[in-house]
C-alpha cells in the first residue's frame, strides 16, 4: 500500500497495491474522522480487504503499474510512504498489515513541513 498526501487539506491517499496492480485510491479524510466515532483502523481495514474476484489485469498493465512504482521508490525525493503486509496463516484475514505504523506515517505525511534551514556561512557584505 502507497501513502500520499492528498490536494484535499488533511486528507491522505492510499492507493492499494493488489498483485502488483496499483489499484484506484481511497481517502482517508482526517478532518471528517472527528466527528465519525469510527476508527482508522476500521476503515483500512474495511477497504484493504475488497470482495475477491477483481483482480483481471493484463500484462501490459501489470508491467506499467510495477514500472510506475519502481520509480516512485526509487526517486529522489520521495514523497509519501510505502507498507507491505506479511502474510497470515491461521487467521481469518489473509495479510496482517501494520495498521499504527500507517497511522503514524499519515500523521508525518499532515504534518507542516520544517522550514528551510539557513545555511551558516558568513553574510555576504552589502554594497553602497
Amino acid at each position: 500500500m502507497l501513502l500520499q498526501l492528498a490536494v484535499e487539506a488533511n486528507t491522505i491517499a492510499v492507493f492499494p497495491i493488489r498483485s502488483g496492480r496499483i489499484a484506484d485510491p481511497f481517502f482517508l479524510r482526517f478532518a471528517e474522522q472527528q466527528s465519525q466515532p469510527r476508527s482508522m483502523e476500521a476503515i483500512l481495514r474495511e477497504k484493504l480487504f475488497p470482495a475477491p474476484g477483481n483482480e483481471s489485469s493484463t500484462n501490459h498493465i501489470l508491467e506499467d503499474d510495477l514500472s510506475l512504482l519502481a520509480r516512485w521508490y526509487y526517486g529522489k525525493p520521495r514523497l509519501g510512504e510505502i507498507f507491505f503486509a506479511e502474510p497470515v496463516v491461521s487467521a481469518a484475514e489473509p495479510l496482517d498489515w501494520p495498521y499504527r505504523r500507517i497511522i503514524r506515517a499519515c500523521s508525518r505525511l499532515l504534518a507542516p513541513p520544517p522550514p528551510p534551514s539557513r545555511s551558516a556561512g558568513p553574510a555576504a557584505p552589502a554594497s553602497s
